[in-house]
């Protein structure tokens, strides 16, 4: 299965990745619901992940979102 993304599916991937909701996708590439929806189903197809959580650790690997390590992570 092809797993490169076009141009479109890279922008709608980064703004979801940027915090913005489904909405604001959709306003920012002044694109319908529908058609946001389809991108992200088609990346999460060729990506073969089932969620949001999948999707994030999937574009970390593939270099779409870095994490600063520096921060230090404080858990109760």
């Amino acid at each position: 299965m092809k797993t490169t993304l076009s141009k479109r599916q890279k922008q709608v991937l980064k703004l979801f990745l940027a915090g913005y909701s489904h909405q604001e996708v959709c306003e920012a590439l002044n694109l319908h619901t529908n058609t946001i929806s389809c991108y992200k189903k088609i990346i999460m197809d060729k990506w073969e992940v089932k969620n949001m959580i999948e999707l994030v650790i999937e574009s970390i690997k593939r270099g779409y979102l870095e994490i600063d390590t520096d921060k230090t992570i404080i858990t109760d």
